[in-house]
């Protein structure tokens, strides 16, 4: 089955509902909203059997892969998973109202995007609600700029804006050319924090995706971060903020890799194994926290792009190179190491 361009999936409400469900909440209160968000949750699970169908999917996989010791794929627990979406958007708009001292975030390995002479490369997924992270990092004075897509949901973002106070972040759209790698390597070199979420792919028939076993069944991750990784040069951290209870955060910072290197030749075996790596710390997150990666749609299904296969899911499979974001990173890739270095 092709998987489902989550770039594509129509927003549910409006921009107006939307505005007015954000004041009602800020009337009455945060355990009012909480509420209302899991009796939308609730809803939208109901009644729409495509992302109840891919909540049941993930929870299937998650189950069989953990031996049983994560909850089973039922609908009620499906609704669950909605649920604990809905909370961690509720949450989104308090911190992005400026409230972050109503809520308790405890972080472990904080030291590692402390006091850095060079920055560091974040890399997470769905997980949680990264922006206690951009939280983190902000009461630390640690510069962080995120790199992401957002033409998917402009109705939630153009709310998150108009409510939200000065968190002075930096949003990089991703984007098409190398300019945006340019940018973000002057950052790293000023000793900034640079993130991205590398789960989801953008899908299109020119994107280039890796297939790694995810849950024990192959899946397809996006070539472009690391592809990135190796153009900035940096170390790369893992990071996740999981929500422990009502206002309650834990946010956890590891290493992953000192640096990624994709040597010319055997670049698509090299990005596999790093691609393993982040495949196996999000199966432990998930383990940890089941009802909290947040992808609600086929995560399986196959993307309409070009693949590699690596490890369990067959030999590295090459259909030539694209001319878009992970074609361009290659490319420069190439120009670096003939001597003309792209980004100094």
């Amino acid at each position: 089955m092709s998987r489902v361009d989550w770039t594509r999936v129509p927003e549910r409400g409006s921009q107006r509902l939307l505005v007015f469900g954000v004041r009602l909440m800020n009337v009455l209160g945060y355990r009012a909203g909480i509420l209302m968000a899991w009796l939308t949750a609730t809803y939208c699970c109901l009644t729409s059997r495509s992302s109840r169908r891919a909540s049941r999917e993930y929870l299937a996989r998650l189950y069989s892969a953990s031996s049983g010791s994560t909850p089973a794929p039922s609908t009620l627990h499906a609704i669950r998973h909605h649920g604990c979406f809905a909370a961690t958007v509720v949450d989104r708009f308090w911190f992005w109202q400026g409230k972050l001292d109503q809520f308790q975030v405890s972080s472990i390995g904080s030291e590692h995007i402390l006091h850095r002479k060079r920055g560091a490369l974040i890399v997470s997924a769905h997980l949680g609600l990264f922006d206690v992270m951009r939280a983190v990092a902000q009461s630390k004075e640690v510069p962080l700029t995120v790199v992401m897509h957002r033409t998917n949901a402009r109705r939630f973002n153009a709310v998150l804006d108009r409510f939200g106070s000065d968190a002075r972040l930096d949003v990089v759209e991703l984007g098409d050319d190398i300019t945006t790698a340019i940018r973000l390597k002057q950052k790293i070199d000023r000793g900034e924090l640079v993130a991205l979420l590398a789960d989801r792919i953008t899908p299109g028939p020119k994107e280039r995706t890796i297939t790694v076993p995810l849950f024990g069944s192959p899946a397809a991750f996006p070539q472009g971060p690391w592809l990135l990784a190796s153009l900035l040069e940096c170390e790369v951290l893992f990071a996740h903020a999981v929500r422990s209870g009502p206002r309650r955060y834990v946010v956890s910072v590891e290493p992953l890799f000192p640096v990624v290197k994709l040597p010319r030749g055997s670049r698509t075996e090299a990005m596999g194994v790093y691609l393993l790596e982040f495949a196996r710390k999000l199966e432990e997150v998930c383990r940890r926290a089941p009802y909290q990666w947040f992808n609600f749609f086929d995560f399986w299904g196959r993307p309409e792009g070009s693949t590699a296969k690596v490890g369990g899911a067959g030999a590295p499979q090459r259909d030539g190179r694209p001319t878009t974001r992970a074609g361009e990173a290659e490319e420069a890739l190439d120009r670096s190491e003939s001597g003309n270095r792209v980004l100094g």
